[in-house]
């Protein structure tokens, strides 16, 4: 009988635990530009990207650096409105975009690609 009090214990205790633990969601994608002249699309690489809570207001709360094939990621978010937003210039032309996305809830991870034009 001490037994199945002690497991009954040490189920509860991990159940506990294991609903204390902080979740977060990733944010990821790819960031790329329209050619002005070719309309292809382009990767961009190297180019910085911001992230806004809520808004496009104020600060970013984060700005990272896209890879060499214009690959992000922004991770540790939890359920809220994010926006991304990108600005760069190729060629004497100025390309800028922003995505909205309410699908991140805390524990998933989310994919959205950016183009700016």
């Amino acid at each position: 009988m001490k037994s199945i009090f002690t497991y009954a214990f040490l189920a509860v205790l991990v159940l506990s635990l294991s609903a204390c633990e902080k979740t977060e969601s990733i944010l990821n994608g790819r960031l790329t530009y329209k050619g002005a002249i070719t309309g292809i699309e382009y990767v961009a690489a190297n180019t910085e990207i911001q992230l806004y809570l809520g808004s496009l207001s104020g600060s970013p709360f984060k700005t990272i650096t896209t890879d060499s094939e214009g690959y992000f990621q922004f991770q540790g978010l939890w359920a809220a409105e994010w926006h991304l937003y990108a600005t760069t210039t190729v060629n004497g032309f100025n390309y800028q975009g922003t995505v909205v996305t309410t699908a991140i809830n805390g524990v998933n991870v989310v994919t959205r690609d950016l183009m700016m034009e």
